[in-house]
């Protein structure tokens, strides 16, 4: 994600992930990181960037059936972090 394309927003307006309803979709047993990443935008959100909490707070939902496409949005929220590096609480 060093190379990644900036966003200007951590999440697209009214954009819900599906909870996944099959074991088909259901990506829990994949290498996804979900968990680990949605983890590390916790402890920002705590520690250094609470304007990251909403979005932080929708994937958070999803932790126990996620799906590629809730991934993809955790990947948004890194993508945004990588446009707003110099962004901190004053």
């Amino acid at each position: 994600m060093e190379n990644c394309r900036a966003v200007a927003t951590p999440q697209t307006l009214g954009t819900l992930p599906l909870t996944a309803t099959s074991d088909v979709e259901n990506v829990n047993g994949s290498n996804i990181p979900y968990r680990a990443l949605v983890g590390c935008l916790q402890y920002l959100v705590q520690c250094t960037r609470p304007d990251l909490a909403n979005a932080v707070r929708t994937l958070g939902k999803y932790l126990n059936k996620y799906t590629h496409e809730n991934y993809t949005m955790g990947k948004r929220v890194l993508r945004y972090l990588h446009g707003t590096i110099d962004y901190g609480l004053v």
